[in-house]
């Protein structure tokens, strides 16, 4: 609604064109212009900020997925979190996705898993398509280079066959298949809704099939069942009826390879005796990485423990 190279487009103009009543949304977009996101260039009228103006890239977009779903979702959740820790947090690592009740189940008003309700017909449109979107944003670069460079994926010869469980809209696979040699096939498995989405992305370079990998893996044999960013998503629980599933399918030749974060030891998130120290030692890094952390225990039950107790 607003051109990036507007000199400033009047609030009435914004209110018309978003629905929103100019005298409530002037108080929300100067609120942003206070944190370099849009400026005032003149009473009531809005321009870009070189910050706001990177949210019109395209190549930006699916980065825009990500803070859209980490707004709506996210801090829906985050309201309804003390009564969610009272009523559900003792039982978070000791039940299945069916039994598991967080603060998204309170925000949403449902007793389905977080991605059950999403992966509905009439939630996909809205929140599963952006989900999967999101994921492309998210940690898209450095997802991609930690997976390419922890693993030799050229000693693969034509007729081997690489899994990425629950792989998403297949972008990870995508750079992997460019590391291999020719006739090594790619598989990515994700919900059916995922699979029609990514094949309309990816499907020309990597195979998209739809699986539940709350279900026996289908594919036996294979090379490598890789798990990225997956397991980080579950209680303890869970995590392991995940894994029983792929053990069935593997040979002896198999492998399964886990690309997940690992919480830090209690010494690395101390921040000391002293309000300096306090506001020296909680960098920037801490502070996304513990953000991250409340927001997927509002949505999925995982905490700190979860992670540290699989890296045991």
């Amino acid at each position: 609604m607003i051109p990036v190279d507007s000199t400033g487009v009047p609030i009435s103009e914004l209110a018309t064109k978003s629905g929103i009543p100019e005298n409530r949304l002037i108080h929300l977009i100067r609120q942003l212009t206070a944190i370099n996101l849009f400026r005032e260039t003149s009473p009531r009228h809005f321009a870009h900020t070189t910050s706001s103006a990177i949210l019109t890239d395209p190549d930006f977009s699916n980065t825009v997925d990500l803070m859209t779903h980490f707004l709506d979702e996210g801090y829906k959740c985050a309201g309804y979190l003390p009564e969610a820790l009272e009523k559900w947090a003792h039982k978070f690592d000791t039940v299945q996705k069916s039994e598991l009740r967080t603060a998204f189940n309170l925000a949403f008003n449902t007793d389905s898993h977080y991605f059950d309700w999403i992966y509905t017909p009439e939630n996909i449109p809205k929140y599963g398509d952006r989900f999967g979107r999101s994921m492309m944003g998210g940690a898209r670069h450095w997802v991609i280079e930690a997976t390419l460079k922890t693993y030799d994926w050229s000693v693969f010869e034509e007729g081997d066959k690489i899994v990425d469980v629950g792989g998403g809209v297949g972008h990870v696979g995508v750079a992997v298949a460019k590391r291999v040699k020719p006739g090594v096939k790619i598989i990515v498995q994700d919900r059916p809704s995922v699979v029609e989405q990514g094949k309309g992305i990816h499907g020309h370079i990597v195979e998209l099939q739809p699986h539940n990998f709350f279900e026996e893996q289908p594919i036996k044999g294979a090379k490598v069942y890789y798990l990225r960013l997956i397991l980080h998503d579950w209680p303890d629980e869970v995590c392991r009826t995940i894994l029983k599933n792929i053990i069935p399918a593997m040979s002896s030749e198999s492998k399964l390879l886990i690309l997940d974060g690992v919480w830090k030891e209690d010494e690395y998130w101390v921040n000391g005796d002293s309000d300096m120290e306090i506001v020296e030692h909680w960098d920037a890094i801490k502070q996304h990485h513990g953000f991250r952390t409340l927001h997927m225990m509002n949505k999925l039950g995982i905490d700190s423990r979860n992670v540290s107790d699989f890296r045991r």
